[in-house]
């Protein structure tokens, strides 16, 4: 299944209505599997743009963005900013007019946890 052949009724999907009144093309656990596929496969990418205090002595996440295919859309941490841009690239020379920020993509296996206690 692709984005394109996702089937879409005219009718706006609502807590009442279905999406499309065509019997089901297979079983749940085929669909879940088939509709993770088509998320993973169109998931945008996720990054952070990160102010550089010093040379190398502290840093903090200013921005959070998602990169799609044609556009990036970021949102501010500690200040009310939504904006578009073109692509993440773009976003980090927006930002770094402000200061030193570094354009850092998420890498989930790079988490480590966060203990409060210490």
């Amino acid at each position: 299944m692709t984005a394109s052949e996702t089937p879409l009724c005219e009718e706006p999907l609502g807590a009442e209505r279905q999406l499309c009144d065509e019997p089901p093309m297979c079983d749940e656990a085929e669909f879940s599997a088939e509709v993770e596929g088509l998320v993973a496969d169109f998931a945008p990418r996720l990054f952070a743009l990160l102010e550089e205090a010093g040379v190398r002595v502290d840093g903090r996440i200013v921005a959070w963005g998602m990169a799609f295919e044609d556009h990036a859309d970021v949102v501010g941490v500690f200040e009310p900013i939504m904006r578009r841009f073109r692509c993440a690239e773009r976003a980090h020379q927006a930002f770094s007019r402000r200061g030193k920020i570094r354009l850092i993509w998420c890498n989930p296996d790079s988490a480590t946890r966060y203990d409060e206690s210490t």
